[in-house]
C-alpha cells in the first residue's frame, strides 16, 4: 500500500495531467485530484481519515503546530473558501486561471505540511 505522501504526490501529478489534457474548459478533474492530495494527506497530521476536506482542514487548525504557522493557517483557509465556493457548489465554469491556483495552493500547503509532519515526535 502506498504511504500518504506518495498517494498526495500521486494526486499532484494527476491534477497537473488533467490541467494539461483539459479539453472545452473542464478543469473540474484538476481540481478533484490536487484537493485530493491535501485531503489523502491531511490524516497524518489529524490522526484520523474521519470528514471530508472542510472537517479535516477544521481539525488541522485546532492543532497548536497548525495554529502557529500563520501562512500555513491562510492557506488552509482558502484552501477551505476555494473548496465550499468551487467543490461543494459544483460551479459550472471553471477557469484555467481558477484551477491552477487551487492546484498550487494544494501544492504549497502540502509543501509546507511535510516538514511539519517530519518534525513531530513520534508515538
Amino acid at each position: 500500500m502506498s504511504s500518504p505522501a506518495e498517494l498526495a504526490h500521486q494526486e499532484l501529478l494527476s491534477a497537473l495531467d488533467a490541467f494539461t489534457n483539459a479539453q472545452d474548459h473542464q478543469y473540474q478533474p484538476t481540481i478533484d485530484h490536487a484537493m485530493q492530495a491535501v485531503l489523502s494527506f491531511l490524516p497524518l497530521l489529524t490522526a484520523t481519515d474521519a470528514g471530508d476536506l472542510s472537517q479535516q482542514i477544521d481539525l488541522a487548525l485546532s492543532l497548536p503546530i497548525v495554529a502557529d504557522q500563520p501562512e500555513l493557517v491562510n492557506l488552509f483557509s482558502n484552501l477551505r473558501l476555494y473548496h465550499q465556493e468551487y467543490y461543494d457548489a459544483k460551479k459550472e465554469t471553471l477557469l484555467a486561471k481558477e484551477a491552477l491556483l487551487i492546484l498550487s495552493l494544494c501544492n504549497e500547503i502540502l509543501s509546507q505540511l511535510i516538514p511539519l509532519i517530519q518534525e513531530q515526535p513520534q508515538p
